[in-house]
């Protein structure tokens, strides 16, 4: 450490200076109390006071050291005042105070310099003038005194050196301690600008974003932060409008998507309620189809029944022929009995006509709601199909028998008429009753056939009404199914009706978010 730093200098100078001011004029008077002259002792203490006033107005870097000999030399006035004098020795206790004044100057050169001049003052008035110094002239003890003085002196000048030094480090950290107070105040203070400020934006950036989000609340995409925010918000503001826009896009595509949901919902109630209700009248059309074939087997296995009884009758009229021993009587009673046969075989052929009729209307029938049907119907329409070829050929052999049945009929007449030529003519009626005996035969074969045939249409058409029905069922479960998708979606497009948004960035308005 600098041993020459200095401290408060301003106040300690003006102690050192007033005080050997003060000690010049006491310097004579301590001499005339003592008896001694006191023009030598007032020469040299105006000296040195006016030593001290030119060094004071220099200001020089030696003006301290100077003022500070001139004040231990206003001491060395006084012990020599005192010359002779009993109270000598005790003046030397003026040295220590003075010493004490110059280290308030927190000059630690300065002090040395103090304890230098006193030590080499007493050690040469000891040696050259002991009078001036001690009221003895014995070299010896005055050595010894010297010796005593110094070592306090310098025991004095130690502590109070160290006094300084600590002073001097005590005034520089707390200058430091100041300045880093002044530095840390004009920290705190730029901070707590920093604080405010931030706490400014961010109360702004909160009211940006509570008005935006009290919009957004109220269901109104016209929410986006167009004033601009600080540099460290503005980031926050542009991901919020991104969000904004993207959520104002999603909902708008929902909006649209329920719209058009919610039509094509309406369309599909209305289509799958059309589908419903001609699904229920196919479903009661094909039931009365069920229904008529079950009747038109039934009377189809009755037809079988009585071509199969024809033909019996027939063989029965062969073999009556064919005997031929017969009276007339009962040749013309045979006669009767063909001729009745043949009405009736008529009759039947009539119906059997009527049945090829219903059966080819209702194959074509069966047809046209197999083509409605589609993919489902395809199998239905060959056996329509086939039901239709099968009715043409037993309306033309029905009718191939009729006129069968109307040539046997005159023939029959023209055989009751001729009863006496039976005989004649009887290997004739043999031949067309055997051949009469074999159409119905064959009538008989094919109405077994199509009853069998008929019978397995019915299963079909059974099994086709059950289907429909079911497709009903499930044609009404669809209804209903899309009802409920049409309200839902109805729901969807008014929750949907709720938003709004900015109509065009030149309107300013707002609408909604509709299709």
């Amino acid at each position: 450490m600098n041993i020459d730093a200095a401290g408060d200098n301003d106040a300690t100078r003006d102690w050192s200076f007033v005080l050997c001011l003060l000690l010049a004029p006491l310097m004579p008077l301590a001499a005339l109390f003592a008896g001694n002259p006191a023009l030598p002792i007032l020469a040299v203490s105006g000296a040195l006071a006016a030593l001290a006033v030119v060094s004071r107005n220099l200001q020089t870097a030696l003006s301290p050291y100077v003022i500070a000999t001139c004040v231990m030399g206003q001491a060395m006035c006084l012990t020599a005042a005192f010359s002779g004098h009993p109270w000598q020795i005790d003046t030397h206790m003026v040295y220590f105070v003075l010493l004490a004044v110059v280290s308030t100057r927190s000059h630690a050169g300065v002090l040395i310099l103090a304890c230098a001049v006193t030590a080499v003052h007493h050690l040469l008035l000891s040696i050259l003038l002991p009078s001036l110094i001690y009221p003895s002239f014995d070299i010896v003890e005055n050595l010894q005194r010297t010796v005593l003085h110094g070592l306090l002196v310098v025991l004095e000048g130690g502590v109070l050196t160290m006094t300084i030094l600590q002073r001097t480090k005590l005034s520089r950290d707390m200058k430091s301690q100041a300045e880093d107070l002044q530095d840390s105040s004009h920290a705190a203070a730029e901070a707590q600008k920093r604080a405010e400020r931030a706490q400014s934006e961010a109360e702004g950036v909160v009211s940006a974003f509570r008005i935006s989000l009290q919009r957004l609340a109220d269901c109104n995409l016209d929410c986006a932060l167009t004033d601009s925010f600080p540099e460290s918000y503005e980031e926050l503001r542009a991901d919020f409008n991104g969000a904004i826009e993207m959520l104002r896009d999603t909902l708008q595509n929902a909006a649209a998507t329920s719209h058009d949901f919610d039509a094509e919902a309406r369309e599909l109630s209305a289509a799958t309620s059309d589908l419903s209700t001609r699904t229920e009248r196919q479903a009661g059309a094909l039931s009365g189809a069920a229904g008529a074939m079950q009747h038109l087997n039934a009377s189809l296995s009755e037809t079988a029944d009585g071509a199969r009884n024809a033909a019996e009758m027939a063989a029965a009229a062969r073999e009556s022929a064919e005997t031929g021993t017969e009276v007339t009587l009962q040749a013309i009673e045979a006669m009767k009995l063909i001729e009745t046969s043949s009405r009736e075989i008529l009759k039947v052929i009539q119906l059997i006509d009527d049945i090829s009729f219903q059966t080819n209307l209702l194959a074509l029938n069966a047809g046209v709601e197999a083509a409605r049907a589609g993919e489902m119907g395809k199998g239905f329409a060959v056996v329509a199909s086939e039901v239709r070829l099968l009715a043409k050929s037993t309306s033309d052999a029905a009718n191939g028998v009729k006129s069968l049945i109307h040539d046997s009929a005159d023939q029959v007449s023209h055989g009751s008429r001729l009863v006496n030529d039976a005989g004649k003519r009887l290997e004739a009626i043999v031949m067309q009753v055997v051949s009469v005996t074999k159409l119905i035969e064959h009538i008989s074969g094919e109405s077994q056939s199509q009853a069998t045939s008929l019978r397995d249409l019915n299963g079909t058409v059974t099994t086709l009404d059950q289907e429909t029905q079911s497709t009903a069922g499930l044609s009404e479960e669809m209804t209903a199914m899309s009802l409920r998708i049409t309200d839902n979606a109805s729901t969807l497009a008014q929750r949907m009706n709720v938003f709004s948004m900015s109509d065009d960035t030149r309107g300013g308005g707002t609408k909604s978010l509709r299709a």
